[in-house]
C-alpha cells in the first residue's frame, strides 16, 4: 500500500477520489453493536454511486448508450468493524482499466483517521440489450487513471472448488424490495445470504477478516437461491449461491474469520 497523507488520502488518486462521512446507526448494527457486513457494503456502494454520478458515469448517464456496469469481483480486508455511534469516512476512487474491465478501490477510516477496512472491486461493462460484455468507450478510457502499483491488490483471486459436502444449505427467494435499480437482486444480498448459513452462534462469536467474492450471474424477481457453505481449514469457509431452477452457480465466496 502506498503512503497515506495525514488527511488519509492517497496522493495519486486526488483527481477522482470521492469521500463521504457516515454515522453508524442502530439499524446498521448486529447484537454486538458492530456495523454488519451487509450494511458496510451498502455504505461503500452508496459512496461509489455518488462518485460515478459526479463523474457523469452512473447507470443513468450510460443508459442512452445501452451499457451498464456489473460488479463481478470483490476483495475485502477488515481490520475491525466500527460500532454504534462511530463516525467513519469512506473514500473511493476508480482504480484503472483492463480490456473489458474497470477497477474501483475503497478505504474506510475511523474518527481518528485509522484505516479499518480496505476493498478492491472489479466491474464489467455490458450491453443492456444483449447482456453481453462490451468494450469500454473511448471517452471513458481517456480518463486519467492511477498506475496499478498505486492501487490496492486487484480482486482477481480465484475461488477454489469445494472438495467436501456442504455443511449447511438454506433457501432464499428474491423479493421486490431486494431488487436494485437494474431490477436484479442487489449484490449485497448475495453476500448476506452466503454468510447467513454460518448461523447466529458462529457470527456472534467471530469477526470477518477477509472476504473474496465472485459474481457470476444475475438473479431476478422470485428466483429461489440456495446458499451453501463448506468448511476449510480452521475458520475458513467456501460459499456457493445456486439458482434452484437450473442448478447454475451465480456467486462464490471465500471467507476467513477470527
Amino acid at each position: 500500500m502506498k503512503t497515506i497523507s495525514k488527511s488519509g488520502i492517497f496522493i495519486p488518486h486526488m483527481k477522482y477520489l470521492y469521500s463521504e462521512k457516515y454515522h453508524i446507526r442502530t439499524y446498521e448494527i448486529d447484537s454486538l453493536k458492530r456495523l454488519t457486513i451487509p450494511s458496510m457494503i451498502k455504505l461503500m456502494h452508496e459512496t461509489a454511486m455518488q462518485n460515478v454520478i459526479n463523474l457523469n458515469l452512473s447507470v443513468w448517464d450510460l443508459e442512452p448508450y445501452k451499457i451498464a456496469w456489473v460488479l463481478i469481483k470483490k476483495r475485502m480486508k477488515i481490520i475491525r468493524q466500527p460500532t454504534l455511534g462511530e463516525k467513519i469516512r469512506i473514500e473511493t476512487y476508480p482504480a484503472g482499466f483492463q480490456k473489458f474491465f474497470t477497477h474501483r478501490d475503497f478505504l474506510i477510516f475511523d474518527a481518528k483517521n485509522n484505516l479499518i477496512v480496505e476493498a478492491s472491486t472489479t466491474w464489467l461493462l455490458i450491453n443492456t440489450e444483449t447482456r453481453q460484455m462490451t468494450r469500454i468507450p473511448e471517452r471513458i478510457l481517456k480518463l486519467e487513471m492511477p498506475a496499478p502499483e498505486d492501487c490496492l491488490a486487484r480482486a482477481d483471486k480465484q475461488i477454489p472448488k469445494p472438495n467436501t459436502a456442504a455443511i449447511v444449505e438454506k433457501e432464499f427467494d428474491v423479493q421486490f424490495h431486494q431488487l436494485d435499480f437494474n431490477s436484479h437482486l442487489n449484490n449485497v444480498y448475495f453476500i448476506q445470504w452466503m454468510l447467513e448459513t454460518l448461523g447466529q452462534a458462529f457470527l456472534e462469536k467471530h469477526t470477518l477478516q477477509n472476504l473474496d467474492v465472485t459474481y457470476k450471474l444475475e438473479a431476478n424477481y422470485q428466483d429461489i437461491l440456495i446458499a451453501k457453505h463448506y468448511q476449510e481449514e480452521g475458520n475458513t469457509f467456501l460459499h456457493r449461491l445456486i439458482r434452484k431452477k437450473d442448478g447454475k452457480e451465480i456467486a462464490a465466496a471465500l471467507s476467513k474469520w477470527k
